[in-house]
């Protein structure tokens, strides 16, 4: 069952991407430079590529593969969602032959044109965020960790420390007994006590 065959693809290649396997029959995820389509097969198990075709035009993809008793064919030929290098693309089947693997490489990389909502005209849209967006939230979540580590911090009490200091240089008279902080942090920010 392609429920079943889907749960063997890597997280990764789904990322930023869709489940569109009930309504049209394939999941899809992205990076910066590559759109992801796994087409899980149908009743059957295919084991040549010539069972498969594959057109891959700069604004249009096309894919037709055969289905076992009791489950229709897979076939789709519409507009994609953005341009594509149709010579930096490329297909394969995978999983022994139960899954069909179109890497789709986009034309726009750039910041703010990588990012597709859907792999075609009229399909779901993903609700993921865009490599900026997700860029953007780690780095708030970097700067909020690093300011409640800050915050974590406890007060440092220079009264004790001078008291501890003067017990120790009372204790070992002739030794130089000195205080200072040296924690990674303090010397990252030249800090002394």
């Amino acid at each position: 069952e392609p429920q079943e065959i889907v749960k063997w693809l890597s997280e990764a290649l789904l990322d930023r991407g869709g489940d569109c396997l009930d309504p049209h029959g394939y999941v899809w995820g992205q990076t910066e430079s590559l759109v992801h389509v796994f087409v899980p097969t149908r009743g059957l198990r295919l084991s040549k590529s010539s069972e498969v075709t594959v057109e891959i035009k700069p604004r249009q993809l096309r894919i037709s593969m055969p289905a076992g008793e009791s489950h229709s064919p897979f076939d789709i030929d519409k507009l994609l969602q953005k341009p594509v290098k149709p010579d930096d693309c490329s297909w394969q089947l995978e999983e022994g032959g139960l899954v069909l693997h179109v890497e789709l490489a986009k034309r726009d990389v750039s910041e703010e044109g990588e990012h597709w909502m859907r792999v075609w005209e009229g399909h779901p849209q993903t609700m993921a965020p865009t490599a900026k967006e997700r860029h953007d939230v780690r780095q708030m979540a970097r700067a909020a960790c690093k300011a409640e580590a800050e915050e974590a911090k406890p007060e440092v009490d220079n009264q004790k420390i001078a008291e501890t200091l003067k017990r120790y240089q009372d204790a070992l008279p002739g030794v130089q007994v000195e205080w200072g902080d040296t924690s990674l942090a303090s010397l990252r920010e030249g800090q002394e006590w």
